[in-house]
């Protein structure tokens, strides 16, 4: 394998292989190590950016909390969690239990329910009388 050094820019026509001759994928990196791969922002937010043709995604790192949602950074309609107490929030960004959904303007909709694998609900909760099924 041959080393190729290069200053300010680089580009390859071809697949990348890092601890592997037979990349498979644009960018393959393989490893015994549990660390594959590290990225480290040097300020208070980091985030990775995964798109397709019509849809962006992003995980997010920042001021102690992960972040998984449609823009970068931590937003209250992302999934959080915060990792100083390892709660989740969907609808908000400082959750106070191990699991908080919050919203807003859900007028006679489901808020929360769990169907079985043929699609019976089988717990729900409802905005409209903030009523807990078990059905």
């Amino acid at each position: 394998m041959a080393n190729i050094p290069f200053l300010n820019n680089a580009y390859f026509a071809a697949k990348v292989g890092i601890g592997t001759a037979s990349p498979t994928a644009p960018l393959h990196i393989e490893s015994a190590d549990d660390a594959v791969i590290r990225l480290k922002s040097t300020d208070n937010k980091a985030y990775i950016s995964l798109a397709d043709n019509d849809t962006t995604g992003y995980i997010s790192s920042e001021n102690s909390k992960l972040s998984l949602g449609a823009n970068p950074g931590v937003n209250a309609n992302h999934l959080n969690i915060d990792l100083s107490n390892n709660n989740v929030g969907i609808g908000t960004t400082s959750p106070n239990a191990k699991l908080v959904v919050k919203g807003s303007g859900l007028v006679s909709q489901d808020f929360f329910h769990i169907e079985d694998s043929g699609g019976i609900r089988m717990l729900e909760v409802t905005s409209d009388t903030a009523l807990i099924s078990i059905v």
